[in-house]
């Protein structure tokens, strides 16, 4: 098995978050936790708890983003969209949309409140990675034909329920925690749960900050063939 430490971005490839991370000492997950998605072929390692390290990442989530982008992860978004855009809803800095753009995906990308307008939340930032649409989660509605793109959206807030109530595609890439976890509310999860289904091989881990879960999932709409 490769080691996901190991993995470099492709050539050309400007990921500074990733050189950033993959330097910080981690430690071995027990991956038969997660023998539910049987994710085999994606061994990985959590970042290690500490003071330290815990200000890393409080740094770390303003300037960049909330969930780290693998060169792995990013692999697998590209070869699921299989050249379909993307829209993303809550895309704060646009890292992800910028890292996407870079491996050929089209994307629009949106945020109630981008840095660059005001979100005091990114230490006053006023530049983006990548071009951020002010605009609320229900513009993810006027994009059928492309896949929605959710990324750690707010915990127990309505946003993800919202984007995903108003978007009429057929393919949802989402990262963040299940049910009861940190990242969306629990209609989110139900609407999941009710109306998506995961294709096999569909899910796996994401390289974790200590005490997280984040998963990235694919999802298609029940019914889709």
């Amino acid at each position: 098995m490769i080691e996901r430490w190991k993995v470099d971005s492709p050539k050309g490839v400007l990921n500074p978050y990733w050189e950033a991370v993959r330097v910080i000492p981690g430690y071995d997950i027990d991956i038969r936790l997660y023998d539910k998605w049987s994710p085999e072929s994606f061994p990985f390692k959590a970042l290690k708890s500490g003071g330290e390290v815990k200000n890393d990442r409080h740094e770390m989530v303003r300037k960049w983003a909330w969930a780290i982008p693998s060169p792995d992860v990013l692999a697998l978004i590209v070869r699921t969209l299989n050249g379909q855009g993307v829209v993303e809803i809550g895309a704060g800095t646009g890292y992800w949309a910028w890292q996407l753009t870079q491996l050929g995906v089209s994307v629009v990308a949106y945020d109630h409140e981008p840095p660059d307008q005001g979100n005091n939340y990114y230490h006053g930032r006023r530049d983006t990675f990548y071009p951020v649409i002010k605009a609320t989660a229900e513009v993810a509605g006027a994009h059928p034909d492309r896949a929605l793109f959710l990324c750690w959206p707010p915990y127990d807030e309505p946003m993800a329920a919202d984007a995903l109530r108003a978007y009429q595609g057929n393919t949802v890439i989402y990262i963040g925690e299940g049910s009861s976890g940190c990242t969306g509310d629990e209609e989110f999860h139900n609407m999941l749960e009710k109306e998506w289904d995961t294709p096999k091989g569909g899910a796996c881990p994401m390289v974790q900050w200590w005490g997280l879960h984040d998963w990235i999932t694919i999802y298609h709409r029940k019914g889709d063939q």
